[in-house]
């Protein structure tokens, strides 16, 4: 009985080192909300809603990718933000699309990942941002491209077992092209990250 064991121990390590995609395996963990940071000038208009998952998965043959999903909702009515004005919301980027996304080790470091760039999701923002009642939906986070930069299971799974936080920074709800009244449209939006914040204080939303 012990060498049967023995032989079959044998035969499937050999196997695997001839076919080494028997060891590829999809992975996925969880990692805290604690362990999602937010950052950037109007990052309170969107909370963490719960921890996120982060996934080493297969994109096409034997191409690989490190995704995340972060649930995220958002802390405010867009007619809130808003205030039902056409003019003011020419001003405003639903999609945040300034914002930018890592992933870090369990010291807080960014992760390098060789030749990829990590992006998110902008049109799950905008629907979240854009809701006129508190709405919870799922930010999904992966490489830019399918087929750009190190694709290989070995380097993937090696950055996805060192991934222990997500950081989402740069995030602002305005343009980029800055009119002679953006002072005005930044004090109303502060005006309305300040009542944010009271409502969330005393639990009204």
């Amino acid at each position: 009985m012990r060498k049967t064991v023995i032989i079959i121990s044998v035969l499937a390590l050999f196997c695997c080192t001839l076919f080494p995609s028997c060891s590829k395996k999809p992975q996925v963990k969880v990692i805290p909300a604690s362990h999602v940071k937010l950052s950037g000038e109007h990052k309170d208009f969107i909370e963490v809603a719960g921890d996120a998952k982060v996934m080493l998965v297969e994109v096409m043959d034997d191409l690989w990718e490190v995704r995340a999903v972060v649930p995220i909702r958002n802390t405010a009515p867009w007619s809130a933000i808003t205030g039902g004005d056409e003019e003011f919301e020419a001003y405003l980027d639903p999609r945040m699309g300034s914002a930018k996304v890592a992933f870090c080790d369990a010291y807080g470091s960014e992760l390098y990942l060789p030749l990829c760039k990590t992006v998110l999701d902008n049109n799950v923002i905008e629907s979240v941002l854009k809701s006129e009642k508190q709405t919870t939906e799922d930010l999904l986070i992966k490489d830019k491209r399918t087929l750009w930069g190190a694709k290989e299971y070995k380097a993937k799974r090696k950055i996805y077992e060192q991934v222990d936080g997500i950081v989402i920074s740069d995030m602002s709800i305005t343009k980029g092209e800055q009119k002679k009244d953006y002072d005005q449209v930044m004090t109303r939006i502060e005006g309305v990250l300040d009542l944010i914040v009271k409502a969330q204080t005393i639990g009204l939303w």
